[in-house]
């Protein structure tokens, strides 16, 4: 993950994690439910990188996906 808390603390699934295609993101946010107690499951929904243009992180699926698995729990999902 690009992004903190990550390696802070002693259990290893909490903090930001990447997934890249459907099932990584259905086993990262598994992970964050299961073993991190995520009582959330945040998505970073785009990113600045080139010339100030801002491009999608995760296709529409990806993100059907994490709010699928995060609704058979009643986690719920945030995107920023």
């Amino acid at each position: 993950g690009g992004y903190g808390p990550k390696g802070l603390v002693d259990n290893p699934y909490v903090g930001a994690e990447v997934a890249d295609g459907v099932e990584e993101m259905r086993k990262v946010v598994r992970r964050q439910l299961n073993y991190a107690e995520a009582d959330w499951i945040k998505l970073y929904g785009d990113y600045s990188r080139y010339q100030g243009k801002t491009f999608p992180l995760f296709t529409e699926e990806e993100v059907r996906t994490a709010v699928t698995e995060s609704n058979q729990v009643k986690v719920k999902v945030a995107v920023h």
